[in-house]
């Protein structure tokens, strides 16, 4: 068994352990207490001392797009969304699976030097299906459902649906549906909701749509009762922190 010591070690919020240590079997947190207390451990065999340091719990990362790593640095900043996104779609035009396999992995290995240890990622291509399933990271993978005519909805999520039910779902990688902020509206919402509550998919939306989507979407959401909202989908709202009545 393994130790690791810190100044701080801080396991739950409100709570931190002045010289605490935690021990560790087969990747496995065994047990967290004081210094004091862990090094009486009948099987522990090693310690590492991090000093001046905090260990504390892996953090979670509820929005990311680990494929778009890469172009770090190389998307100049602007007001105009569409403009953004333009930007994003010249930037891959010549993208071939190399390039987006490379730039998951950095961001995969940016994300645990950076303390994250579970991820829920956006998904244009399946390439992050394939590369997060070897990954050691906790991961949720959302297929991002977009389309700006409402009539087209069906469409695309029947191509969703199908692109999904091709990636071999096998339980190592939970994946989802995701509603972007350029959905159309609450029919659109309705039937991504829907669809991943029939095929026991996570349904993950996101808040800050535009003004008349806000307006027809979230305003009705949020008349919704909870239980009602969420009983055949598992639902995960990003930023929440920004919805409000």
């Amino acid at each position: 068994m393994k130790m690791i010591r810190a100044k701080y070690l801080i396991p739950e919020p409100e709570r931190c352990i002045e010289n605490g240590a935690v021990a560790v079997e087969d990747a496995r947190i065994h047990r967290v207490g004081t210094f004091d207390e862990i090094k009486t451990l009948p099987d522990v065999d090693a310690i590492i001392d991090l000093g001046n340091a905090v260990i504390l719990p892996g953090l979670i990362n509820i929005h990311t797009h680990l494929d778009l790593t890469h172009l770090h640095n190389r998307i100049k900043p602007t007001s105009n969304f569409t403009h953004w996104v333009f930007q994003l779609l010249g930037a891959r035009i010549r993208w071939k699976e190399a390039d987006y396999t490379a730039s998951i992995e950095k961001g995969i290995r940016c994300s645990v030097e950076a303390g994250t240890t579970t991820v829920a990622d956006i998904a244009n291509t399946e390439y992050s299906f394939s590369v997060l399933r070897k990954s050691p990271l906790r991961k949720v993978v959302f297929k991002e459902v977009i389309d700006l005519n409402p009539d087209h909805a069906e469409d695309v999520l029947a191509k969703a649906q199908s692109e999904l039910a091709g990636f071999g779902y096998d339980g190592a990688v939970p994946v989802g549906i995701n509603d972007p902020p350029v959905s159309p509206g609450k029919p659109g919402m309705m039937r991504v909701r829907s669809a991943a509550g029939m095929i026991c998919f996570v349904w993950g939306f996101h808040p800050m749509h535009p003004i008349p989507c806000r307006r027809n979407c979230i305003g009705w959401l949020l008349n919704l009762p909870v239980r009602k909202a969420c009983r055949s989908a598992r639902t995960l709202l990003r930023h929440g922190m920004k919805l409000n009545s």
